[in-house]
Parts: structure tokens; sequence; C-alpha cells
């Protein structure tokens, strides 16, 4: 299941628990296990990888209406026309064609399947309802986040007018007796209700359970959600639901006797419960400590070399910001970057590492975007293996409480190396001039970097004054700012890093290329950078244009005004700025040429 999805379901409270492909939990307990809670849902999804996930219908404040087919949607097609179309809430499409039709709880008690409205038409309601890979909810209004309707009192009237099983005076509301811990009596009585059952035993059992739990002084709906575990955790696929509710009403039509009492005492234990398909170990262990305290003995111990996505420029785990003016090609030159490092190739003069890239697209849309990002594609002669995916307008915010580990998730999910966000102001609520606003959001992306390891680059504004717009804390928080400008309608784009946290600062410049649906950057060198070369360097440039790819020794042979030392180190300082290239990688000698930035140098 997409884990934005379920993050989507559990942010709105609903609950929810792992069960298998067959629709069995896969916990102790089920849907009584059910919970929202993101720590334990994680240990869940590490636990039981490709789970379906049951939704608690009670206890996330609705019920549904189960359409089967081939009846059961015909049957509501023909109620909605007799009586009118009920208000569109969330709906779900089951894996063998059927629909999942999701009401607010009403006041009156809605049956488990308990009696049937019509042919391939059920209810939910004490139960659960799967969803994940194989069911599909609607989009829009229709979707996880539409709001649950009122159920049309058409709907109401069908269901009261059910055979329902009456309680027996004294059970629900009564004063006499105690009220039981629902989750108490469920873990002891369930518990050892499934240690007797067994094929040939399952409905005496199942009507003993019944009987337990009435004595508890459990009310029938609390009692129901019990039995319908029952049914779900027995041995064999015989043994129904309806044969356990069946049980369930002949108990609660009973007189009940002294209401039984759970036998904890401490010289007693507990019995074991049975074995469940999976060990019931997937509650998560003691939160770890949120620090750990180092010493200098590991700060002196031999680091790693930054291992840089994009050369001097982007950094794995990294924070990195482009701003600018409307109009400065922002977008197109990180859309430009992002597919050459997704192709491995380099972009302007700096080498990139094969990266997977995901866009958040806040501004475009998805036909702008898929527009932009074709051309860029095409310009950098790739296709559609290129490994870069974006997804547009879904309303991210970043200072919210579930947004950022959603996010995450879609960043382990896609396995990107490179998450290119654009733009800040529409990823927050909040003012971004004041800190209290732009602090959850930067400690939130720092965290999502520091998880998935993914470089995140954030697009943003200037202010009027030509920095960038926000409170101080954005440039305390990023390790790369760039400031990109640009005339608006014109071609030449120049960067310059206001900041950068590993390196030294620099500035380029580039121009903006469009033809024949394609889109490219090409590397602006000025007089300027010509004039700012060392005599060997000038030397080198003008060599390998007169000659063209030469080896380092036959370079260093011809040097006339300056040492051969000195001309071999020009070519690999020149390499260092994206000047000159190695030609052959790999080979006994070094042969090296000019790249198109060292080629449009004027010496």
């Amino acid at each position: 299941m997409d884990n934005a999805e379920l993050l989507k379901i559990t942010g709105r409270g609903w609950k929810v628990f792992p069960c298998g492909t067959d629709k069995k939990p896969l916990t102790q307990h089920g849907f009584l296990d059910a919970s929202s809670d993101l720590t334990q849902i994680e240990a869940w999804r590490k636990k039981f990888p490709g789970a379906l996930w049951g939704i608690a219908c009670q206890d996330s404040g609705f019920f549904a209406v189960d359409l089967d087919v081939p009846n059961g949607p015909e049957t509501w097609k023909k109620w909605t026309e007799e009586h009118g179309k009920p208000p569109a809430g969330p709906i779900q499409k089951t894996p063998s064609g059927g629909w999942h039709l999701l009401y607010k709880l009403p006041e009156i008690r809605i049956p488990n399947n308990s009696g049937k409205l019509a042919a391939g038409v059920d209810l939910r309601s004490t139960g659960y309802i799967c969803t994940g890979a194989g069911y599909v909810w609607g989009k829009d209004g229709k979707g996880i986040s539409a709001p649950l309707p009122e159920a049309p009192d058409w709907l109401l009237k069908k269901i009261e007018a059910l055979t329902i099983p009456k309680q027996p005076a004294g059970i629900e509301g009564s004063q006499s007796i105690p009220e039981i811990n629902p989750t108490e009596a469920a873990g002891f009585w369930l518990a050892k209700a499934l240690q007797k059952a067994y094929v040939g035993n399952r409905n005496q059992t199942g009507f003993d359970l019944a009987c337990q739990l009435r004595d508890t002084g459990l009310a029938y709906n609390q009692a129901e959600r019990i039995i319908i575990q029952y049914a779900a955790n027995v041995p064999g696929t015989d043994y129904s639901e309806a044969e356990a509710l069946a049980s369930l009403q002949s108990a609660y039509n009973g007189t009940p006797r002294e209401p039984a009492k759970l036998p904890i005492r401490k010289d007693v234990p507990m019995p074991e419960p049975p074995e469940p398909e999976y060990p019931p170990d997937f509650y998560p262990q003691e939160e770890p400590r949120r620090y750990t305290v180092r010493n200098a003995a590991y700060a002196l111990e031999p680091q790693p070399p930054i291992d840089y996505l994009v050369d001097r420029l982007i950094i794995p785990a990294g924070i990195h910001m482009f701003f600018g003016n409307p109009g400065a090609k922002k977008t197109y030159s990180l859309l430009s970057m992002s597919v050459c490092a997704a192709l491995g190739k380099n972009w302007l003069g700096y080498t990139t590492r094969k990266a997977k890239v995901l866009w958040i697209d806040e501004e475009s849309g998805e036909d702008h975007m898929a527009r932009r990002l074709g051309e860029a594609i095409r310009g950098e002669l790739g296709n559609e293996n290129t490994p870069i995916e974006f997804v547009c307008l879904a309303g991210w915010q970043l200072d919210d409480k579930t947004d950022p580990e959603i996010l995450r998730m879609l960043i382990e999910e896609r396995q990107a190396d490179i998450v290119i966000i654009d733009a800040l102001a529409d990823v927050m609520g909040g003012d971004e001039n004041t800190v209290k606003d732009v602090r959850p959001v930067f400690l939130n992306l720092k965290r999502i970097a520091d998880k998935t390891k993914a470089a995140i680059i954030v697009i943003h504004h200037s202010n009027k004054l030509g920095g960038y717009r926000g409170s101080s804390f954005i440039l305390g928080n990023v390790d790369l700012m760039v400031h990109v400008k640009s005339e608006d309608g014109g071609q030449f784009i120049d960067f310059k890093t206001e900041k950068v946290r590993h390196g030294e600062k620099q500035t380029w410049s580039a121009r903006a290329v469009w033809e024949d649906n394609e889109f490219y950057l090409q590397s602006e060198a000025t007089k300027k950078h010509a004039e700012s070369l060392s005599p060997s360097e000038t030397f080198v440039i003008k060599y390998l244009k007169e000659h063209g790819d030469s080896t380092v020794s036959i370079i260093a042979s011809n040097a006339d005004v300056c040492s051969d030392v000195a001309a071999k180190r020009a070519v690999y300082t020149l390499a260092n700025s994206g000047l000159t290239e190695r030609k052959n990688p790999g080979g006994k000698q070094s042969i090296y040429g000019l790249t198109e930035k060292g080629k449009a140098l004027e010496v």
C-alpha cells in the first residue's frame, strides 16, 4: 500500500492494523489492536511488508455499506433512483469489483453483517474493512480525505427495520454490574477461547465465549466486536462470522449468571495466548535516547571525503536553496541540473553523480511541469527511462504534523537521491518572515534529509532589495544558498553562492537555449574569466585549441611560456575548474581536451 495513502488514513484519526492477503488480522487481537499511532504503524509496516491494512470502522467513527457483486451495486442503484442520491463521502472499490460506502456512525446501533439489507448489501460497523493492494479509493470529493457524510434517512430506516437481537435487561447501562474494560476482557477471554477452538468444537467454544462476555458485563455491541475477532482467528475456513454472531445472539438472549471476574492475581499467572500466524513481537521497543554523546577521539577519526551529488554544490543529506526574482529561470535552471544528475552528465562544468530525482511541485501543475521537464530531458538527450519523477499540487504543508512524515515515506519509497521543492512559500502555512513559522519547516526538512540521506533543494524568491525573502533563520539553516539572476525574457543567467558550508564561494554563468521543443543550459564564459588565468593555464588552453586532445606529457613537453611542471599542474587545475576534462578514463597515458566551457574562452 502507498505509504502516503496510509498516512492520510491515520491522519484523519482512523485506526488501522495489518492483515494478510486473506484479509485475516496479523495481530493477536485483530481490530482491537487498531491504532493511529505512527510509531506503532511503522513497526507493523516493517514487521509485515506487503500486508493489507484493516480499518476498524466503529473506532474510526464510521460504518460501511458493503456492496458485493453482482447484486449489491444493482440494488444500491435501484434504491438511489427510488429515494435519491445520498451525499458523497469516502468511497472505496474492492478487488472483487464491489464497493464500500462510508458514513458517520448514527445514534441507532448498526449491526455488523448480522442482518443483510438485501442480497449483496451488507454492513460493517463493529468489524473492519480492508485497504491496500487491489483496493482503490475514489478521487476528489470521494477519496480518503472526503468528509464523512450523514447516512440518508431512507438507509437508516432500512437498517432499523432489520431484526436486531435484543439485549437482556440489566446488561447494557446496568449500574448493578461493574463496567469491565472491553480490551482487558477481550485480551483474556478471547485468548482463552482461541486456545480451545479447533475444527469440530468452534461453535460450542464460540457460544461459551459469548456467555462469558455476557456474564462479564459487556454490552452486546462490545461483545459483538470480540466475537467477530474470534470468528476471524479460529482455525479452518468454513466457520463463518454469521455462525459466531448467531452464538452471540443465543447467549445474550439467555439469562445472565453471576458476573464473571477476570482471574488476575499475582500468584496465579495468566494463561499464555495462542501462537498466532506471526509472533506478537510487533510492538515497538523502548524508545532510544534522542542523542548520542561523542568525544574527541571520535572527532579525530578519519572522515571520508564528501560524496558530492553535484561537484562542490549539492551534498547528500544537505539542505540547499536557489533563490531569485520571478523570471530568473530558477525552475528551468534546476530542471537542467536535475536532468543532468539523473543522467550522470556534467552540468555547466560541474561533474554529477548519477542520482534518482524527485520534484515536489506546488507552482506549475502537471501540464506545465510535464512540458518543461520534457524539454529539459530532450535537451540533454535523455529518454523515458531517465530516473526523474514529479508530484504536482499535492498541497504539502511542511509545518503540519503529518505531511513531513508522508514526504519522508515518499522519498524512501521512490529511493530519491535529490528532492527539489518548488517553492518554499507554497509548502508552509505561516509567515516566512518570522522565526517561529520558518523554524518548524526547516527542522522538518533537516530530519527528512538526515533520515533519507537525500539532498533537498528548495526554490525560493528574492525580496525587493535583491536578497532572499524571509527570516535570517533560513540562511543559518541551509548548507548552500545560490542567488540566480536573469532578465525576464533574457537568455543569460548568472549564479552566485551567497553561502556554502562545505567549500568555497563561486560564481558561474549560463545561456538558456530553447529550440525544437528542447531546453538546455550552455556554459557561458566571459573575457573576465580568461583574464584571470595564469600564464601556464593560458598556454594549455591555447595548445588544446590548436592541437586538439593531447596527452599530458606532450602538452608539458611543448610548454614555451612556463615550465613543463607548471604546464602539467595547469592541466589538472583547469580540469577542476571545468575547462578541461580527461578523454580516456582508465587509460595508461592521460589524454585531456577542452570542455565546452573551455572552448568558449577567448585567450
